[in-house]
């Protein structure tokens, strides 16, 4: 049975978002970077260098997809989203060659590619969730891997086979108090409805994942589930992030061929009457996905959202890159 809630109508509004700049291609990430095709754009804060951090999937050295292949990856950038270098040992930035963050073999006989799902730091260390998938939409497992410094890796510390749980693949996740939550889908097929979990920040990834579902009668924590995810649809790349004390989601809506994002007072709240808007479309923006809300976004505030939305024509293999897109959005 569906929740009562979820029959409500959800409150949108369509307002497309202004493109403000690239922030991988000719000109940016190329040349001593030699990155000149990247995809995703997933940014944190980091302090200890003072910078934005943003990893990206799938990067390649040339254009057209050539050249040296490395996912996952990081930049640093600035608060205008210029290029600073990729972060080095010692809390340093290095204008120097992209790096894997950890080496593997890509198109090896086991697996094609690793792709970040999100990152973040509890304490002093950094998690990240990453898919490995033997071509798209064909993934294996999602591992949470482990940094003191963006540099140097460990892992896998925690392995979800798949198939499993219908939406513990394609991951995104924030802390909010003593609770990391956890909004999941289904991978790369972008099929799958919107899911959550929670749990504690002193165990995280480790601990209980506490599902939020409904038994019928009411939602609740520690509900299986399976049936009863918080948003009905289909979807790819998430991203959330608690905002000026508020809760947003943004997320590739896949069945809508657009870029979204929606806001509630709490992860808890009901998501189908959030305020929501589509900030970038597949009329504008043709082959796009996904739609990555920045860690400096701002709500009730002009243009003070930001998104890095992914771009890949994929009969040329040009352009493959991530872009950078704003709009307002209010609480």
């Amino acid at each position: 049975m569906i929740a009562s809630w979820l029959v409500i109508a959800t409150t949108i509004y369509m307002v497309n978002g202004d493109r403000v700049k690239d922030v991988t291609g000719a000109g940016i990430t190329d040349g001593v970077y030699a990155m000149y095709g990247a995809d995703l754009g997933i940014s944190r804060w980091d302090s200890a260098r003072n910078a934005t951090a943003v990893m990206f999937g799938d990067n390649f050295e040339f254009r057209y997809l050539q050249g040296e292949w490395r996912s996952p990856s990081i930049m640093m950038y600035n608060s205008n989203y210029d290029v600073l270098g990729i972060p080095t040992s010692g809390n340093g930035i290095s204008r120097s060659r992209v790096r894997q963050l950890w080496p593997y073999t890509h198109n090896n006989p086991e697996y094609s590619t690793i792709l970040p799902c999100d990152f973040i730091k509890i304490g002093s260390t950094w998690y990240v969730a990453v898919m490995v998938t033997k071509g798209l939409g064909n993934e294996l497992r999602t591992e949470f891997w482990r940094s003191n410094d963006l540099v140097s890796w460990s892992g896998p510390i925690l392995s979800l086979r798949h198939p499993g749980h219908p939406g513990n693949v394609m991951l995104t996740f924030d802390v909010i108090g003593d609770y990391v939550y956890i909004f999941g889908t289904g991978g790369l097929k972008r099929n799958m409805p919107i899911y959550m979990w929670r749990n504690p920040v002193s165990v995280f990834p480790m601990g209980y994942w506490e599902p939020w579902g409904w038994n019928g009668s009411i939602w609740g924590w520690g509900i299986a589930n399976e049936n009863t995810p918080i948003l009905t649809g289909a979807y790819g790349e998430l991203a959330f992030r608690s905002l000026n004390g508020k809760s947003v989601l943004s997320f590739f809506d896949a069945g809508g061929y657009r870029c979204s994002a929606i806001v509630v007072p709490t992860p808890t709240s009901n998501w189908y009457v959030g305020r929501r808007i589509d900030f970038a479309t597949g009329a504008t923006l043709p082959q796009l996905y996904g739609c990555h809300v920045t860690w400096d976004s701002r709500l009730d505030t002009t243009n003070g959202m930001k998104f890095i939305v992914s771009q890949w024509i994929t009969s040329t293999n040009d352009p493959y890159k991530s872009i950078l897109f704003q709009d307002t959005l209010r609480s």
